[in-house]
């Protein structure tokens, strides 16, 4: 049976060609590369020579597989991508059991396409850019919206000046369930959360959850963002920012009015394990570094008032990994998200003699995080609104440009529940209509050059 791998590349049109370089064999399941210089550096170089020139050895085999390896922002299928350009498609035979097929398309894209019965199929491929290639213009506006800040707060004055730690994160209406249950597990510290409000919603819920059920159980500020008018809403074109969740403008909300000396930055839908605010407490960062708290994910769905599933402790937790119960956060799905943190290490480690262990910042990292709340912490790029790559070039710019180091927390972790996808989450990797994905490549590339050149761009 005959194996597929999809690679993609983009390029400048005034590059010279791309070089595609394996290691000592092709992944073992299909993925995409989707920039030269930002995405998978090992696997991809910029070549100066022209032409196209496939060096291919077939060696031993390998198992077919139809899973999805993670790329920056395109896990879904997306077959149908490129039906309404025009392409222009080249095939050679590599070997003898490898085909090879290389479509240009005229936005200035690349995707080499090798089909083959096993092996090495494609050690390296010399592509030349076509030269009427043009890469599309976009923009990345940002937004004001209506703001209320601290339109509900229950913290004294003295509360902010002795708790050390605060939980910065947003939510939309319909994760106010998951805001109450994380009042309800992180009752030492102190939590700052915005709130983003649409034209239907009811402003009297978040008053009700605060008086009946946060203020109960927490110290919380909540502020509240009111959705801007939307455009037409069964158009999900890029350009109409209104339409997408202000992701980033959020977190900055709840993360500038937030006065603890420490902050944890995490997601609405993750909570914390029993004791997480003293263990944290205990291992407050230094200067300039991250505290990394490793994100797990229960494998069934269930409910967020279910308090059990948030109380085990870390042998608890093993022992449901071990089951098949429990995973590390996103494993089979963006594994480059999380796979740094080391979660092989963090489970042989009891947590009592050791406390943390450094580990590599790597491209596509996106930890939860615990760092000191002063002027190093950078804001988030509020350039990127709905799903994706908001919180990955954030931890980008605190590991490139701030030259943060990351430690991870052995005695404590978060955990969250299988969900439904968010409607960004659907529009942006689910929609075949849209330009949406190609936007936030753009973006992403955009965003992760500023960063490695030095750019300051605290939005």
């Amino acid at each position: 049976m005959s194996s597929a791998y999809y690679q993609e590349v983009s390029f400048e049109p005034d590059c010279h060609d791309l070089e595609l370089v394996s290691h000592d064999s092709l992944p073992q399941q299909s993925g995409r590369l989707d920039s030269v210089d930002e995405v998978y550096p090992h696997l991809v170089r910029i070549s100066s020579t022209f032409g196209l020139q496939l060096l291919g050895e077939e060696e031993e085999d390998v198992t077919s597989s139809e899973t999805s390896m993670a790329g920056s922002c395109d896990n879904a299928d997306d077959n149908d991508e490129y039906d309404n350009e025009e392409l222009k498609q080249l095939e050679m035979e590599a070997t003898d059991t490898c085909t090879t097929t290389v479509t240009f398309s005229d936005h200035g894209s690349v995707r080499v396409h090798l089909r083959g019965n096993g092996g090495t199929q494609l050690q390296r491929a010399r592509i030349q850019c076509p030269p009427n290639a043009t890469r599309p213009s976009y923009s990345f506006p940002v937004h004001s919206y209506r703001t209320e800040v601290n339109k509900l707060s229950n913290i004294s004055d003295d509360e902010w000046s002795t708790i050390q730690v605060a939980i910065v994160t947003q939510c939309s209406m319909d994760r106010l369930p998951q805001l109450s249950a994380m009042c309800k597990h992180w009752k030492e510290g102190i939590i700052s959360a915005t709130v983003y409000v649409k034209a239907d919603d009811h402003i009297d819920i978040i008053v009700q959850k605060f008086e009946t059920e946060w203020s109960r159980y927490s110290r919380i500020q909540v502020h509240v963002v009111y959705a801007n008018h939307n455009h037409d809403n069964d158009d999900d074109s890029s350009s109409k920012i209104y339409d997408w969740y202000p992701i980033n403008y959020l977190r900055n909300v709840a993360l500038k009015h937030c006065r603890c000396r420490y902050v944890f930055l995490v997601d609405i839908d993750f909570m914390p394990c029993p004791d997480l605010y003293t263990t944290i407490a205990a291992n407050l960062p230094q200067e300039n570094e991250c505290l990394v708290v490793p994100a797990f994910e229960w494998l069934h769905k269930s409910d967020y008032a279910d308090a059990q599933l948030f109380e085990l402790n870390k042998q608890q937790l093993i022992a449901k990994h071990k089951a098949g119960f429990v995973q590390p956060f996103q494993m089979d799905y963006f594994s480059a998200g999380h796979t740094a943190t080391n979660f092989d290490k963090w489970m042989q480690i009891d947590g009592m003699d050791e406390q943390l262990y450094r580990v590599q910042y790597s491209h596509h990292y996106e930890p939860y995080i615990v760092v000191r709340n002063d002027d190093s912490l950078c804001a988030y790029d509020e350039r990127f609104t709905g799903y994706g790559m908001n919180k990955i070039v954030h931890i980008a710019k605190l590991a490139i440009q701030k030259k943060f180091t990351f430690n991870v927390l052995c005695a404590g972790y978060i955990i969250t529940l299988q969900h439904e996808k968010s409607n960004d989450f659907r529009r942006t990797l689910q929609s075949k209509t849209n330009n949406r994905r190609k936007w936030l490549r753009a973006l992403f590339n955009t965003t992760m050059k500023e960063i490695k050149t030095g750019v300051v761009c605290d939005l």
